[in-house]
């Protein structure tokens, strides 16, 4: 009699062409088979979390986006066909906005979030953003979305850029202030001409408002506006236009006064903007430079001192050109970046610093480090950008390869802008993924996902995390679709597949990544989107069932102590997928409705410290439950939750060892840290039960176990040495080591 013991599933399910290969490390923590469990980092199989019903989706095709403001206030975007809708982790909450995405284009759809923005791109669309109600000092906004600016605040309903307006001395309008000699005891002549000692030059000057925003604080300029008249700054009856020369006298002991308009406002003015200065600059030509801020409606002294040309006025200029429209959208280094449109494919287009709607080029050779600037990288064929990841440095996803962009530091500036290739395998146009320091990415061919992990000599590592799961990707129908990562409670990620199957991934090791496939009854899973929920962070699914799209958001795996259990304390500890909340009566039977996206289907009810009920067929969109005679319960009513259960599976490799030997398996010892109704055996065809129940039961439904599971099977002679694991009930389960005893027989 020989015992072989498996104490780890760490390596996942194991792709059929490794089933052979008893001499890998992987093969001691693998299994054939992972149906419905997943992998926490210490090894364990646990089975899946089942998900409760939040809402109706407005259509099928749908894609979901996380929107996390911070770890308290997140929301779950819905996205349909020139649609969006918000949800919280209760539902949908009302919000709906227009927007001009087609269904076939939500899939590939590219987002960074920075504060309350998200910034869509598409390379159809021109870029947008989506503004959240964050109360803000006290201030509330509305759900909004708009087109990116390119220049200073618009204004939101006529997307008009804000420039400043004057009035005159008497009151008229005036678009400018005026130039006045200082002081202004001077001839009006002075400003034009002095003596030999003071020549005029060629002189412009410009104006923009300061302007901040009364809810976060933000401070920005406006268009600026050209001073192209001059008085004496006393009465209108002097005022002219400066010469077209504009030959100026200026000097620093014959200024010229900047003058005051008595009243200055910003025209369009968008809610929420407020002005608080002015901002000056002079120049000649087309090349102006910063000379000094004044508050609002104070007149501004220049004595003559060389303008910095490092900073220039705004021209909002676009990177882009009409129809042209970026593909890939990022936050880095307190730029906002775009990348790769369909004329530029390979190019890149970094706001300012600290300016994100200014993309204005610098006149040579005033390009600073904080300036916004263009830049393309060299390839040896032509690429297209897909997707660009913040990491140490940033990430440069295309179809044909991955690039890191910065300087030797990974600053990104025009004069330290540097590309260099870091993997030679291009990426879908699926958002990468950043986990636990490494960056992951589909191929661009869609078998399989890759991993850039950063090495200590600052370059990135490679790696295929999927090749011992290849099985599970083989096909187009297989290629990932949505992922997103569950960071608590266990670090998983989460992928929806193009049929509509849904794969949970965890990182086991440094080089190890565990992957199971999982099933929902009834249910193909379009989108999913991973947002911070109270205790853990929370998934939630879009989950196509019948003709309808449902947003599912996944149970948490707590324990259950005593009845009765409430959705915060013990929602999770059942395996039904869709499930409606119920609060029935211990002691009667309860009609609970609402449940026609189950029509004629087969579910079961479950409720703390009994066994579940089921299965029941949905008539009517409703079914009957109870009474439920729970033991040791408390008086009053009970949480029910009614959905679709699902099976939990694992099936071992076979014993390694002489694969030439005959073997039989005659018991099986499951380690489950919670268990009840399992089964096993050597295969799904033949499986016995665990029969839990003892005297001191007094007869009542089993508690969940921390124990050793022993079956007594009926095996029969094999070469394999198999054994399966079933939960086929709505009860959770966690595995954690299986036992066989094998006897030998002959070759």
């Amino acid at each position: 009699m020989a015992s072989v013991r498996q104490t780890s599933f760490a390596a996942g399910e194991l792709s059929p062409l490794l089933w052979g290969r008893t001499d890998l490390e992987l093969y001691a923590h693998g299994a054939k088979l992972l149906r419905n469990f997943v992998i926490t980092p210490q090894g364990a199989a646990v089975s899946r979390p089942g998900s409760t019903n939040l809402s109706e989706a407005k259509t099928v095709d749908v894609v979901l986006l996380p929107f996390v403001f911070s770890d308290d206030v997140s929301y779950v975007l819905e996205l349909g066909e020139r649609y969006l809708r918000v949800h919280d982790l209760d539902g949908f909450i009302g919000v709906e906005l227009v927007t001009p995405y087609l269904a076939a284009d939500l899939p590939t759809l590219q987002y960074a979030q920075s504060g309350s923005i998200l910034t869509l791109t598409h390379t159809s669309y021109a870029p947008k953003e989506i503004h959240s109600p964050v109360f803000i000092g006290g201030f509330p906004t509305a759900w909004s979305i708009q087109n990116c600016r390119f220049g200073p605040p618009s204004d939101g309903a006529t997307g008009a850029s804000m420039t400043a307006s004057f009035v005159k001395v008497d009151g008229a309008p005036t678009s400018v202030p005026h130039l006045v000699p200082e002081p202004r005891t001077r001839p009006l002549t002075e400003l034009f001409t002095l003596d030999a000692a003071h020549p005029p030059r060629e002189w412009k000057w410009k104006v923009a408002a300061l302007v901040q925003n009364d809810r976060t604080g933000e401070l920005a300029e406006t268009l600026p506006r050209s001073v192209t008249q001059y008085s004496d700054g006393v009465t209108t009856s002097t005022t002219a236009a400066i010469p077209n020369d504009n030959l100026i006298v200026l000097w620093p002991d014959a200024p010229v006064r900047l003058s005051h308009p008595t009243f200055a406002a910003v025209i369009p003015k968008p809610q929420w903007w407020s002005v608080v200065g002015l901002v000056w600059y002079r120049g000649r030509g087309d090349l102006f430079g910063y000379i000094g801020t004044t508050r609002y409606a104070q007149a501004f002294i220049d004595v003559g001192d060389a303008p910095d040309y490092a900073r220039q006025p705004l021209r909002g200029e676009s990177p882009f050109t009409t129809d042209e429209h970026p593909a890939a959208v990022a936050f880095f280094q307190q730029r906002r970046l775009f990348a790769g449109s369909l004329n530029r494919p390979s190019s890149i287009w970094p706001s300012a610093t600290d300016e994100w709607g200014n993309h204005d080029r610098s006149f040579p050779p005033y390009l600073t480090d904080a300036a916004s600037f263009e830049a393309s990288f060299v390839s040896r064929r032509r690429e297209s950008i897909r997707s660009l990841i913040t990491h140490r440095r940033l990430l440069t996803f295309t179809d044909s390869s991955v690039w890191s962009a910065g300087g030797g530091d990974g600053a990104v500036t025009a004069a330290s802008f540097e590309m260099r290739v870091e993997d030679e395998v291009g990426a879908t146009k699926l958002q990468p993924l950043v986990i636990d320091g490494a960056v992951l990415y589909v191929k661009a061919k869609g078998r399989g996902v890759r991993a850039l992990s950063l090495a200590q000599s600052g370059s990135y590592q490679a790696s295929d995390i999927t090749w011992h799961a290849e099985h599970l990707f083989r096909g187009y129908s297989s290629e990932i679709v949505s992922w997103c990562f569950q960071r608590d409670p266990w670090g998983i990620i989460w992928a929806a597949q193009a049929d509509g199957s849904l794969l949970s991934c965890t990182r086991t090791g440094e080089s190890t990544w565990a992957w199971t496939k999982h099933e929902l009854e009834g249910g193909v899973v379009r989108s999913v989107a991973s947002v911070p929920g109270a205790r853990t962070d929370v998934v939630v699914m879009a989950v196509t069932r019948g003709a309808k799209t449902f947003i599912e958001r996944q149970l948490t795996r707590d324990r259950i102590t005593e009845p009765p259990i409430t959705e915060e304390t013990g929602e999770g500890s059942f395996a039904l997928d869709c499930t409606g909340s119920y609060v029935a009566n211990l002691d009667a039977e309860r009609v609970c409705t609402g449940l026609e996206r189950f029509e004629g289907q087969e579910v079961w009810a479950v409720a703390p410290g009994n066994a579940p009920q089921g299965p029941l067929v949905v008539i009517g969109g409703a079914v009957t439950v109870g009474p439920f005679p729970t033991a040791n319960r408390t008086a009053g009513n009970v949480l029910v939750l009614v959905g679709r259960s699902f099976v939990a599976d694992v099936e071992l490799l076979d014993a390694a060892g002489a694969r030439l030997a005959q073997k039989t398996v005659t018991k099986v010892g499951f380690e489950v840290d919670s268990g009840q109704g399992l089964q096993g055996g050597v295969d799904f065809d033949h499986l016995s039960p665990w029969e839990q129940r003892d005297d001191a039961d007094s007869y009542n439904f089993p508690s969940a176990a921390s124990d050793l599971v022993l079956i007594t099977v009926s095996g029969t002679w094999n070469r394999h040495g198999g054994a399966v694991l079933r939960q086929d009930q709505p009860l959770p389960v966690t595995v954690l080591g299986i036992t066989r005893e094998l006897e030998p027989g002959g070759t």
